[in-house]
This record gives C-alpha cells, structure tokens and sequence, in this order.
C-alpha cells in the first residue's frame, strides 16, 4: 500500500512540474525582449533615437549640467579656435590639458560672451527667477516625471504586443537599433560629401538641397561640421547676401570642428576650421556693410533661416 501510495504521489508530481517549465522558459525569454521594445519604443520621446550614444550624434549638443561661473575665479576660459568657452580642465591627456566640452546653452547655441555665460550660471538663474527659483527647478522636474509616466502608459501596449509578435517570429530586438544607428550616419555622410562635390562643380542649388538633407538625418551636423560654412560659400556664389550672412553667423555661433568623429575625411585639401572662422567673420563683415549701405541690413538670429523658393 505505501508503495503503491508513493508511486500515486509519484506520478501525479510530475504533470504539475512540467507544465511550470514549460510556461517558465517563454516567459523568460519574452521579458527582455519586452524591455528592449519598451526601451526603444520610449527612447524617441526622450530625444533619443537609438542605443549607442546616438542620442549624442544625432542630436544637437546641449548644456548637459548647471553651470557655477564666477567672474573672480573662473572655472572656464574662453578658447579662440572655437570662437567659445570651455570649461577649465583638471585632466591632462598625453602631458597636455584636457579639452572639455565647449560651453552651449539650451539651444545648443555656442556661449562666445561672458554675459551668455553668467546668465547660463547659477547666479544669473537666481536673478532671473529670484526667490521662486526652487519652484521653477521643481516644476521642471515634475513636468519631466509627468511626460514619462505618460510615455509608459501610452507605450505599454504597443511594447507588449511587439514583443509577443517578435517572440513568435524569432524577431532579434537589439540589432534594429544598430542597423538604424549605421543607416543614419552612412546616409548623412553622403549626403555632406554630395553637396561639397556639388558645390565644387558649380551646383550650389543642388549642393544646398545635399546639406538640408545630411541635417535632417543628423542635427549635430549644425555643431560638429562645417556645413554652414560651405553653406555660406554657396549662397555668396548665388549672390544672396542675407542668406549668406546668416549662414556664416550660424557657423560661427553652433559649429566647433570642420567634421564630427564619426565621419570619413575625404577632402585631404580642406582648409583648417580656425581658417573657416576667420574667413566667414570677414564675409560677415563685408556682407554687413554692403547690407547697410544698401539699406537691406536687418536684425537676425543665427536660429532663423531665410525661406528660398
């Protein structure tokens, strides 16, 4: 009888074991997949396209963290080959001091002023918001909180049922991302090296058309190229001063080098940015005083951009 109990226990332990392994294994399996889903499904509304730090390349860079400026003992020095300030570096690279980031507001526009730079401060939020500052601060980061509970609310579903599909179909998750990263820079590129070979044949049209294309795929262009240099370059052969003007004043207040790291050099002859500098700071000279004896000369910021038919 105990045997034959025992071999009752026995065999009825068994069925309730396997099925636990069975549902175990797909659902193991689905819970990554579901997080890199949601994770890439979120990661656009956060500004980020793609895993692998091309949030950086894609994206206009931006002040990334509060800034403590005093005149008395300054934490940043003005760098001449950038037209902008840079934070004072700690690091020495090779017996050299290391270059940190150049300084931007958060528009990504280059702080070249010490008075964009106070006002970027600590001191100059205290000015501007005075006693409410707290307030201000604190209201931000509800406000940030607020988009994010809303983005997982909203994209739960559409991870969910992303990750059921791929689970089905043995969809890999994690390679979508870094095709996509490859397809943007590679697009990018060629739309860059387009429009120099355009401009150099005598197509600036088509060579302007090249470069709106390149930062469509890539906003950091604006930053780390020297597009609008050539831009600049393209509308003076056009003989359209005020576009010429704010493409130069565009170059000088966002660019600090002539091609981002993640690109190929393939103009061995290009000139040296601080070359580019000088010259667009002299076109933008001369276009402003042509503009002005002409009576056309008007107010601009290097974020507009002059409409072409």
């Amino acid at each position: 009888m105990l045997a034959e109990a025992s071999a009752q226990e026995g065999f009825t332990a068994r069925p309730t074991s396997l099925p636990t392994s069975s549902f175990m294994n797909p659902v193991c399996s689905f819970l990554p997949r579901f997080a890199l889903i949601f994770i890439f499904l979120t990661a656009p509304l956060s500004g980020c396209t793609t895993f692998d730090g091309l949030k950086q390349i894609r994206h206009l860079p931006k002040t990334a963290e509060a800034i403590n400026y005093d005149p008395k003992n300054p934490d940043f020095f003005y760098d001449q080959s950038v037209r902008a300030y840079r934070r004072m570096s700690k690091q020495q690279q090779n017996g050299q001091p290391h270059l940190e980031a150049v300084v931007r507001d958060t528009l990504g526009k280059k702080v070249r002023q010490e008075e964009e730079l106070l006002a970027l401060s600590d001191t100059g939020l205290s000015r501007t918001f005075g006693p409410s500052r707290t307030a201000v601060m604190g209201g931000g980061f509800l406000l940030g909180v607020g988009i994010f509970v809303a983005q997982v609310i909203l994209l739960f579903p559409c991870a969910l049922a992303l990750g059921v599909v791929g689970e089905v179909l043995g969809i890999p998750a994690l390679p979508v991302s870094s095709h996509l990263e490859t397809v943007y820079l590679e697009e990018a590129q060629r739309a860059y090296d387009r429009g120099r070979e355009q401009l150099a044949a005598g197509s600036p049209e088509s060579a302007l058309a090249s470069w709106d294309h390149a930062e469509q795929l890539m906003p950091s262009l604006q930053a780390l190229s020297d597009m609008n240099f050539w831009r600049g370059q393209a509308f003076d052969s056009l003989s359209e001063p005020r576009s010429a003007l704010l493409a130069y004043s565009t170059f000088l207040d966002y660019s600090e080098s002539s091609l981002p790291s993640y690109f190929k050099a393939n103009f061995a002859d290009d000139p040296t940015w601080e070359w580019k500098a000088d010259h667009a700071e002299s076109r933008i000279a001369d276009l402003s005083r042509r503009l002005a004896r002409n009576g056309s000369l008007v107010t601009f910021s290097s974020e507009q951009r002059e409409e072409r038919p």
